[in-house]
């Protein structure tokens, strides 16, 4: 079976959104990494940090990349859709809980 070579407009919107949203997940992490950085105990220990490789493991390489993925080949563009979205959930839960965490609730 031949594959299509042209897509419509709404596939291509599509395949952008899943990109750009996709992509969104590694700037976040830095920023994450960032905002850890000004805001720990310097008294503590350091496990503020854990924080970040655990965003990695558990928002940025289950959700984010299977969006990039799916955008980069152009198939499966809502399921795609579907796990940009939820990253950007995800990761605003995240940022929540981290900057709580780091501003003891105030």
């Amino acid at each position: 079976m031949a594959a299509r070579e042209t897509s419509t407009p709404s596939e291509q919107w599509l395949r952008a959104f899943v990109l750009v949203v996709g992509a969104a997940g590694a700037p976040i992490i830095a920023a994450l990494a960032w905002y850890i950085s000004v805001h720990a105990d310097p008294k503590a220990g350091g496990m503020e940090f854990s924080a970040i490789p655990a965003a990695i493991g558990l928002i940025f390489l289950p959700l984010s990349v299977p969006a990039l993925i799916l955008g980069g080949i152009n198939r499966l563009l809502s399921i795609g859709a579907f796990f940009a979205v939820l990253s950007i959930i995800a990761y605003g839960w995240y940022w929540m809980q981290v900057t709580e965490h780091l501003t003891h609730g105030v």
